[in-house]
């Protein structure tokens, strides 16, 4: 299958192209926000996504805040090199905002030396897929995206996120606070010999 880079013409993907990509569930609760100012590659963007997850547009970063201001999207696709507000600036903002910093963002761009991809990452991108672009590098990004801030999901709402490991035992953090005080107390008051198992009960209550 053939990769395309911007001011390329793609071709849409339909019967055996589409077959020929991965096994992608479809998961159209799943909203997808395709940032990109060339329309030619906006739309190879969308014939790859769409038949997978609900896909919505915009062709700059300023749309691309009014969209997600309007809803948020699950992920966001963003080109780098943009008019108006350029996908750098936009990734700032969106990370820069408790409203907005947990949504992942992609970028795809034809600035693809190593310095431009470490400067993306810096600014939080969360991945970066240089240009030329194949279809299928795309759908199993966007997938895996998914299933990893799904498992992060779930587990912040488990009591497992309540669990630290230390020296090898599994506690509640609230075991961990009251351990920590223990010892403190322990250590500030070494040269006590007052100190009895009276002492621990009241600190434990």
């Amino acid at each position: 299958m053939q990769r395309y880079s911007k001011g390329e013409t793609p071709k849409c993907f339909n019967g055996p192209e589409v077959s020929e990509m991965l096994f992608i569930p479809k998961q159209k609760e799943i909203t997808i926000l395709i940032v990109e100012d060339e329309k030619n590659i906006r739309e190879l963007l969308k014939d790859i996504l769409l038949p997978y997850y609900q896909v919505r547009e915009a062709a700059d970063g300023e749309e691309a805040l009014k969209e997600v201001e309007q809803k948020q999207p699950d992920i966001i696709i963003s080109d780098v090199l943009m008019p108006k507000l350029d996908g750098i600036t936009l990734t700032d903002i969106l990370k820069s905002d408790e409203r907005t910093a947990h949504i992942p963002v992609i970028h795809i761009s034809a600035k693809n030396s190593i310095e431009d991809q470490i400067n993306a990452y810096n600014h939080g991108t969360d991945l970066y897929i240089p240009k030329p672009f194949h279809p299928r590098h795309v759908l199993s990004a966007v997938e895996n995206m998914i299933n990893k801030y799904s498992l992060m999901k779930e587990y912040f709402k488990s009591g497992r996120s309540s669990l630290i490991v230390r020296d090898g035992i599994t506690m509640h953090k609230e075991d961990e606070l009251l351990l920590n005080k223990i010892i403190k107390f322990i250590e500030d008051n070494i040269d006590d010999e007052s100190m009895n198992p009276e002492y621990y009960q009241i600190l434990t209550r």
